[in-house]
């Protein structure tokens, strides 16, 4: 479908997006830079384009930090960090790029940005009702409340995981205690604290 349609973004997003979870980190490289090449300013409005952008700049810091390298993982994640917040900055109020950019900012050790990207979280989350409340946007409130301090909202969130319609898998799991982990290192938060949202999770 790429072939023939060579300058249709939303085809090129989708292809980069199953290179992404493909781990061809090349091949998703070269369409991510065909979509920019098409459209220069796409990171800026494109929430979707922004996406692709900081997750391939996020696993190849992920790659680097487990390969020992921090201070190129610390790169990585500062080109993350500024993908995932430009559409922020341009009006685009979207809960997942705030998350992960609150996340990356806190790999990088930057407080205050991380507060920024979970002001806009917060802002993002108020259009979400119940109906369609899910663990994600749980743990993104999590997270904002975590890092703007209001540890007894946050808690309450925690617990609220387990009783969406659809209860988190394993996997799902897996990935909420990272990014609690990337939290607490962020925000300098003990280990005693991070068992407590754990338990409140109930996750072990």
């Amino acid at each position: 479908a790429s072939e023939l349609a060579p300058l249709d973004v939303y085809v090129l997003h989708k292809l980069a997006l199953t290179q992404l979870k493909a781990r061809d980190a090349g091949r998703a490289r070269t369409t991510i830079d065909r979509i920019l090449s098409l459209d220069k300013d796409a990171l800026k409005w494109n929430a979707e384009v922004a996406g692709l952008e900081g997750r391939y700049w996020k696993d190849e810091g992920a790659k680097l930090e487990n390969n020992g390298q921090p201070a190129g993982a610390k790169d990585c994640y500062r080109r993350a960090r500024d993908a995932y917040k430009a559409p922020l900055e341009n009006g685009n109020a979207d809960h997942y790029l705030a998350d992960n950019a609150g996340q990356r900012s806190l790999k990088i050790e930057d407080r205050e940005g991380a507060q920024e990207a979970y002001r806009h979280a917060r802002i993002a989350l108020e259009s979400v009702t119940p109906d369609n409340e899910s663990i994600w946007t749980l743990a993104t409130r999590v997270h904002v409340a975590l890092v703007l301090e209001d540890d007894k909202q946050a808690l309450d969130y925690l617990k609220s995981i387990s009783k969406v319609r659809r209860p988190p898998t394993e996997d799902e799991l897996g990935s909420i205690r990272r990014g609690l982990a990337i939290v607490r290192a962020g925000m300098g938060r003990s280990e005693a604290e991070y068992q407590q949202w754990l338990g409140a999770l109930g996750s072990p």
